[in-house]
């Protein structure tokens, strides 16, 4: 009899049966800890990403709104007749353009940044992967 002893007391390998829980149950709470650091390393990486996008939206909220300005005052000046100004104006509005066309390729840039909580998701699709593919 391998299971109950002559007197109706487990045998070790009883024991081994609970120490085998003990030890799953550690070794998913060390993956379920190890899971939550990277998701918490992912999300600061996605908030900050929130945080550089919406600053570059304002800045080139900003410079084309200047650029804008700086076009009607371009305008306004050449009507005005005095070609040294609206020279110098005309040529800061190209440079705002140009700055909110810069912008404008560095938020392109930003959004085709890797998804949010893609190495999460990588590393949780392997350990579903590894626990599928487990003998029963």
């Amino acid at each position: 009899m391998s299971g109950v002893a002559a007197g109706g007391a487990p045998t070790p390998r009883r024991r081994g049966l609970i120490v085998a829980l003990a030890d799953l149950a550690a070794t998913m709470v060390a993956i379920a800890q190890t899971r939550l650091a990277l998701m918490e390393v992912d999300l600061d990486q996605a908030l900050l990403r929130l945080v550089v996008l919406l600053s570059w939206w304002a800045a080139a909220l900003f410079a084309f709104g200047l650029a804008v300005a700086v076009g009607v005052a371009a305008a306004v000046l050449a009507v005005a007749s005095e070609d040294r100004v609206a020279v110098l104006v005309g040529a800061a509005f190209v440079l705002l353009l140009f700055g909110a066309a810069a912008v404008a390729v560095a938020l392109e840039r930003i959004r085709r940044a890797p998804r949010w909580f893609a190495a999460t998701l990588e590393e949780l699709g392997k350990d579903h992967a590894i626990l599928r593919a487990a003998p029963p």
